[in-house]
């Protein structure tokens, strides 16, 4: 049994099967993309919280927080 599919149709079969993996795929790369935006916008609120109650900059957070993990490893090893 020799079967013969126009070229159309297999052209209009890899479209639509290439839709149907895009589609998925842009949803789950939208909802990742969301999920780092919050992550980013909280991240600032919380570097300008700190900011305003303790009057740290980033730099100096960034060395106070390197510091205490230094201070934790050396007292575990």
């Amino acid at each position: 049994m020799n079967l013969h599919v126009p070229e159309d149709a297999l052209t209009l079969a890899l479209i639509l099967g290439a839709i149907a993996l895009a589609l998925p795929l842009l949803g789950w790369l939208l909802r990742v993309a969301g999920s780092l935006i919050s992550s980013a916008i909280s991240i600032l609120i919380l570097l300008f919280l700190v900011k305003l109650v303790f009057g740290l900059n980033p730099d100096q957070l960034w060395y106070q927080a390197s510091h205490a993990v230094q201070k934790l490893i050396s007292s575990i090893g």
